[in-house]
């Protein structure tokens, strides 16, 4: 499937684009995980010449789902990929209950596993899930003076007993974050 990180330019292909051309994302706001997946129209940041192209940007709020166009039904999946930025450890300590700060793009609240350790992928390493709003790591939106808010960018939790070192990824429906 294709995949695209949130704030990332994309391209779609196709016949007839023009200005009032809009892309429609499939989105999740962390702020209200109640009202579930939602969508958002874009107007795009360019539209070829000749109609055959047009460039959109990813919003903040997206997860993967349907990309479509506002006037056909259909559209295909793209994948939206986490990315972690910084890891934090306000505490000062690396242990049972302390707190961790992940800031990145493309977190989920409700729909992603914090993964702990040198083992991901070979069964080894710890995760903490993330279950929705009030149970497992709480997702929001953060400030950065560059960039302004970024929605979906900042998962809090707690650590989890006997804590493995090593690196810290964010899996979601989308696929899994660098480490």
């Amino acid at each position: 499937l294709p995949s695209a990180n949130t704030r990332q330019t994309i391209t779609l292909e196709g016949s007839g684009f023009t200005s009032a051309t809009r892309v429609v994302f499939t989105t999740f706001d962390d702020n209200y995980p109640q009202y579930g997946l939602q969508e958002a129209t874009i107007t795009p940041t360019s539209v070829a010449a000749d109609g055959l192209s047009l460039t959109a940007v990813v919003p903040d709020t997206a997860v993967t789902g349907r990309v479509r166009l506002a006037d056909e039904p259909g559209g295909l999946v793209l994948q939206i990929v986490p990315t972690l930025i910084d890891v934090d450890v306000p505490s000062g300590y690396y242990s049972d209950g302390a707190s961790l700060t992940l800031t990145g793009t493309g977190l989920i609240e409700g729909a992603q596993t914090v993964l702990l350790g040198t083992a991901i992928g070979a069964g080894g390493a710890t995760s903490v899930q993330d279950l929705w709003k009030a149970d497992g790591p709480g997702t929001d939106y953060y400030y950065n003076p560059s960039l302004g808010y970024i929605y979906n960018g900042r998962t809090f939790t707690s650590l989890p007993a006997d804590p493995p070192t090593g690196p810290i990824k964010v899996r979601t429906l989308g696929g899994t974050s660098e480490a």
